[in-house]
């Protein structure tokens, strides 16, 4: 059986392969993060709320450069996507218990959140309920992929069908 399990029939093997080995060279790719190289290589990150710095190219830069700058802000790219989803679980867990000391029932607690996250995240209400979900399957259940999320090694992505096809 391996890799090709009936639960995941509608994917090919090759396709959950390639999958499988993408995660395990990202979960290995894990231990060699840090954010130091970024801001010694290229100075974006302590300028990381200056968006149009980030969003600049330098018309003088040489290819190699360009790489660089590229690989650098997907690596931003992906932490920030791992910030927005623990900022998403921890807001829901914040609402439900606030939720349950008023006395709401655990039914009713959290509506909301999803179309919140959405907002923020300036996206449409339904995909608030995916990003909420995605957010508290890789902070409560998946803590190797959003280790390699936090620091690069994956894209939100390839995060995103990890933990697809692992529900």
């Amino acid at each position: 059986m391996g890799l090709c399990s009936p639960a995941l029939r509608r994917l090919s093997c090759r396709t959950v392969n390639q999958q499988f080995f993408a995660l395990v060279h990202a979960v290995m790719r894990v231990e060699e993060c840090s954010f130091s190289g970024l801001s010694e290589r290229g100075g974006r990150i302590e300028s990381m709320f200056d968006l149009a710095g980030m969003a600049a190219v330098d018309p003088r830069a040489d290819q190699a450069a360009l790489i660089r700058q590229i690989d650098e802000l997907e690596r931003v790219k992906s932490a920030a996507a791992a910030g927005q989803a623990r900022a998403a679980a921890a807001l829901d867990a914040m609402r439900r218990a606030d939720e349950a000391a008023a006395g709401v029932p655990r039914a009713k607690q959290g509506r909301g959140v999803s179309g919140e996250v959405a907002l923020a995240r300036r996206d449409s209400p339904s995909r608030g309920d995916r990003h909420l979900g995605f957010a508290k399957a890789l902070v409560y259940e998946m803590p190797h992929t959003m280790a390699a999320l936090e620091c690069g090694a994956l894209s939100e992505w390839r995060a995103t069908l990890i933990v697809r096809e692992s529900a």
